[in-house]
């Protein structure tokens, strides 16, 4: 990980200058390496317990969340010789012990002894190799259960020198990332931060409003999922205010090319870098949009962007490629994907085929290389004896005029076996959606009811919680409001 050999340097060159800050916490760049180095000495002293994944190395399993000392932990297995396991407190306290108990750390945080190992004398950690594994996450997907998967570092290593001229980072890069810590794309943030020396900020808990403080303290660049995005531009049309930043990226779920044309009410002079990946995969596609709001995406399709560079992209179907514009499973060849999983639950979600690897992603590539998603495989419904996939409707129906936010569920039916229902989010009074869906997509695929949602219900990682909003169809919640 280069940061092994940028962290030091920095905290010569610039040792006053905050690298980190969360909550009440905030560390220079000096305090930063001094703490790590006093944290990876007290590691060292202890006994290392067998286990076959990271046994050569200190394993700690991480459950702060975005405690305001995480993002030292993070740093530190960014920067040393070690391997954190990133636990979410969100879950149930069964499942965090069940996880920790696979994993056999040699040491487990909680908020309790976060502060461990500050009373050792620092030592000079070693430079970390490029195999060795850093971090240790979990991916929910078609099971319950968390999938867990081992990173090692060339992967973040050849994505962040890449990302420096792709995301145009710099010193000045001073980045807020008001997610949790413990999804890749908050904690690639932290790292991609701290690589070119600028200023990591985090939040304890989103909050539009106080994210909204916080930019304006000086923060250039912005690293969030599209809900908060929303939510931030609510927050500036309720003030009448605009926000300086200069960069926002944003990834983890769709973002709607209506909410993205109203961004600039918030963003006047941010470039919106829009990238698709996955945690097994890492960057796949990526796409710029100028302040304007035009981009370079045809308004026709709920593209993402083009292959991130070194990255190449292939759509197939029975282990034959696709012609562009047909429909079949996106397999990328690159340096980022994982080799595999930890654990059993995630045999079938992540799939190897040579140099190539899919996490069953269903899309397709239009002639110039853009790529279109079209939902997960596992995903796919049948409704009336038809093979529908609900992300590709819900993304078709993202186009109609002043919606913000759209999901599309399947409900079962007697007579269909499944029925669509969607769920919209507007700024406005909506369009006839029924007519507008009618006239772009076949009419097996038009959603039979539509629903309107004032504020979506977030996971913990700030997308749209669907099992609520599935519940609240089945209970007919008064949140949502049918359309007519």
């Amino acid at each position: 990980m280069p940061l092994s050999r940028r962290l030091r340097p920095w905290a010569e060159q610039q040792p006053e200058r905050p690298a980190l800050r969360l909550g009440t916490q905030s560390r220079s760049y000096a305090q930063l390496w001094n703490t790590i180095a006093r944290r990876y000495a007290a590691l060292l002293a202890l006994p290392r317990r067998a286990r076959h994944h990271a046994p050569h190395q200190p394993l700690v399993a991480l459950c702060l969340g975005n405690h305001p000392l995480a993002p030292e932990w993070l740093a530190l297995a960014l920067a040393t010789p070690t391997t954190v396991a990133l636990i979410d407190p969100a879950w149930p306290a069964s499942l965090q012990a069940e996880m920790i108990e696979a994993l056999v750390p040699d040491l487990v945080i909680h908020s309790e002894n976060a502060g461990f190992g500050l009373d050792h004398a620092a030592i000079e950690p070693p430079p970390t190799q490029a195999d060795q594994p850093f971090f240790i996450g979990f991916t929910s997907g078609t099971t319950s259960r968390p999938k867990a998967f081992l990173r090692d570092r060339t992967s973040w290593s050849l994505s962040l020198e890449a990302g420096r001229s792709v995301f145009d980072l710099n010193t000045e890069s001073n980045t807020l990332a008001p997610g949790p810590l413990v999804h890749g794309l908050t904690f690639y943030a932290l790292a991609e931060t701290l690589h070119v020396g600028a200023t990591f900020t985090g939040m304890t808990r989103f909050s539009a409003q106080t994210a909204f403080d916080l930019i304006a303290t000086g923060i250039h660049r912005l690293v969030a999922v599209p809900t908060m995005l929303e939510a931030l531009l609510r927050e500036a049309l309720t003030r009448g205010q605009t926000l300086p930043l200069r960069q926002v990226t944003t990834a983890g779920a769709a973002l709607s090319r209506q909410l993205l044309a109203q961004l600039p009410q918030a963003f006047p002079q941010a470039r919106i870098t829009e990238y698709y990946g996955a945690s097994e995969l890492g960057f796949v596609s990526l796409a710029h949009h100028n302040p304007s709001g035009e981009d370079k995406l045809s308004t026709e399709t709920r593209g993402v962007g083009r292959a991130f560079p070194g990255v190449a992209i292939e759509i197939r179907k029975g282990g034959k490629s696709l012609p562009p514009d047909a429909i079949g499973t996106v397999f990328v060849k690159s340096p980022h994907p994982i080799t595999g999983y930890l654990t059993a639950e995630g045999k079938h979600a992540f799939q190897r085929a040579g140099e190539w690897a899919s996490v069953g992603d269903l899309g397709a590539l239009d002639v110039e290389g853009n790529l279109t998603l079209a939902g997960r495989a596992d995903g796919m419904v049948i409704t009336g004896g038809y093979n529908v996939y609900p992300e590709e409707i819900a993304a078709k129906l993202a186009e109609a005029p002043g919606l913000t936010g759209t999901l599309v569920l399947a409900q079962p039916d007697a007579y269909l076996g499944e029925r669509l229902v969607a769920v919209v989010s507007c700024a406005g009074d909506p369009p006839d959606l029924a007519a507008f869906c009618a006239s772009r997509m076949a009419r097996y695929k038009v959603p039979r009811a539509f629903y309107r949602v004032r504020e979506w219900p977030l996971t913990s990682s700030g997308k749209i919680a669907r099992a609520t909003i599935a519940r609240w169809l089945e209970k007919g919640d008064h949140r949502l409001e049918l359309l007519t």
